[in-house]
C-alpha cells in the first residue's frame, strides 16, 4: 500500500506515523497510544486510500 513511512515519538506513551505512496493517492496518519498501565494499545488511522476515498480505522490491542 505505501512506500514511505515516518515515525515520531510524541511522548513516552504516544507515537505518530505518516504513511504515503509517492505519486499515488494513498496517504494516512496513525496515532498510537499505550495506556498508562501498559495493558492496552490503541491505533487510530485517518487518511485517503489508493482510490482517493477517505477512510478511518481504529485497532485496539489488549495484553493477555
Amino acid at each position: 500500500m505505501w512506500d514511505r513511512t515516518a515515525l515520531k515519538q510524541v511522548n513516552a506513551d504516544t507515537v505518530t506515523e505518516e504513511r504515503l505512496k509517492p505519486g499515488g493517492k494513498y496517504h494516512s496518519t496513525v496515532h498510537t497510544v499505550v495506556s498508562k498501565d501498559g495493558k492496552t494499545m490503541t491505533a487510530n488511522t485517518k487518511g485517503t486510500d489508493a482510490n482517493g476515498k477517505a477512510f478511518t480505522a481504529r485497532a485496539v490491542f489488549e495484553r493477555q
